[in-house]
């Protein structure tokens, strides 16, 4: 032994802390905190749905925690990029996690003269939160939830239906009377473990509820469902959903109020400081939850001094929070205001444009007759952030071009194909050949043509 660990003839033996000792349980049974509605990806990445799964396969199996997606609206009629907004919205909800929808502009009885007459004019960015309150009504109908509903009533009636037969069956019984048995009671410990036993080994459906332990609803409920599946013409609001809020404001939905001054820097200093303090209060009441900020028709002057401030406090302290923006670039002063979009651009992570038709002067061509608009990408980084997508090719979206089509109760991306020639309506021309696309060569009738040469 070491004269280090001799004092005065004695041998003291080293204390043994609780470091030293490997702990009771392994490492890989501590708890770990999952929040809802993510999945882990590669590279580290936690991801959540947009809502659509075409979307998503877009972004590359979802968007990252973290990260902002801005979103061009559509002009004329906004169409497109507000169903995106509310299929955004409504898997927020149907996930359980934090909505939030922030109000960057006035209410209009809250609208003081001074404000306009410093201003000049009255700004056409910025939604107010009555605005946002008509929103939170066209969050679409989860059909996730409409499908469990109907099964789980479907398997109340087939055990209400089992207890009424159970309950004829035993009452039949009182129309005879049988002698005691003095091996009643051996009898009744076999017959226990064949109750409801009918036919084959058949149990009755009474008898499979009590041996299962939980029914099949909770089972239902209880499945992870990372995308749910949404219908347009109708709203949330009507389905009694158990995370839908009764007086438009609860924990899963929450509209933010910032403060509108005519300063644009203090204004975009406040806003950031009221988003940090929101999600600190959010993530303290929920910890397990994720938390999605929807900025609609961001004003971008005050956008772009407040979003790079946001992200980098989310993404130093790796806040579970994602953000959507959408801006309406028509209503911008282009002398003004496009340093500030081309900013923004720079600071989210992804940039989609939305191109409806109704708002085009002359009409798309026959191909795209069944669509509505296109979806253009202008950048998508939301697994690199550094650059304009990733380095391997397994990642990267097959296109950056894509077709919307509309339909009542849903919204479809897909791929820009050419149809067949047989079916294209006029083609197009190439040079001084025939037209592509236009159609199959009629063959003459010559029929009449060799009768009269038979003559």
């Amino acid at each position: 032994m070491s004269s280090s660990f001799r004092r005065g003839g004695r041998i003291r033996s080293r204390p043994t802390s609780s470091s030293d000792t490997f702990p009771k349980t392994p490492l890989s049974s501590s708890a770990v905190l999952e929040r809802v509605g993510t999945k882990p990806w590669v590279g580290g990445f936690t991801l959540t749905s947009s809502g659509l799964r075409e979307f998503d396969a877009i972004l590359g199996g979802g968007q990252p925690l973290g990260t902002a997606m801005l979103l061009e609206e559509d002009r004329w009629t906004q169409d497109l990029a507000m169903a995106l907004m509310r299929y955004w919205a409504g898997e927020a909800v149907a996930q359980g996690q934090t909505l939030s929808l922030a109000a960057t502009q006035q209410d209009v009885k809250d609208i003081s003269l001074d404000s306009i007459e410093a201003k000049g004019t009255l700004s056409s960015q910025g939604m107010s939160s009555i605005a946002l309150s008509k929103f939170l009504q066209m969050i679409p109908l989860d059909q996730h939830f409409e499908k469990a509903k109907s099964k789980d009533e479907a398997f109340q009636r087939k055990i209400d239906k089992a207890k009424i037969e159970k309950n004829i069956t035993s009452l039949s019984g009182f129309d005879t009377i049988q002698e005691d048995d003095d091996y009643a009671e051996e009898e009744m410990e076999d017959t226990v473990a064949e109750e409801g036993l009918t036919n084959a080994w058949q149990y009755k459906l009474s008898i499979q509820n009590k041996r299962m332990g939980p029914t099949v609803s909770n089972q239902v409920k209880g499945q992870k469902v990372f995308c749910h599946s949404f219908d347009l013409g109708s709203s949330m609001m009507e389905q009694n959903h158990p995370h839908w809020p009764k007086d438009m404001e609860s924990e899963y939905i929450s509209i933010l109020e910032n403060f509108c001054g005519n300063e644009e820097r203090a204004t975009a200093i406040a806003f950031f400081h009221n988003c940090v303090k929101h999600i600190e209060e959010k993530l303290n009441a929920r910890p397990n939850t994720v938390i999605r900020m929807l900025i609609m028709n961001a004003p971008i002057s005050i956008m772009t001094i407040a979003m790079p401030l946001l992200l980098s406090h989310v993404r130093n302290h790796s806040l579970p929070v994602v953000f959507l923006l959408s801006v309406r670039p028509w209503t911008i002063d282009v002398r003004t205001s496009s340093q500030g979009l081309i900013a923004l651009k720079r600071t989210c992570d992804a940039v989609f444009t939305c191109e409806g038709f109704a708002a085009m002067v002359s009409p798309p061509p026959p191909e795209f007759s069944d669509l509505a608009g296109i979806l253009t990408i202008k950048k998508i980084a939301l697994q690199s952030l550094s650059h304009f997508s990733d380095t391997t090719t397994n990642r990267r979206p097959p296109a950056n071009r894509y077709g919307m089509k509309r339909d009542r109760r849903k919204m479809h991306i897909r791929m820009l194909h050419l149809p067949p020639e047989d079916f294209s309506a006029g083609g197009s021309s190439v040079g001084s050949g025939a037209r592509s696309g236009a159609g199959k060569v009629q063959e003459k009738d010559t029929s009449s043509i060799t009768r009269v040469l038979r003559f």
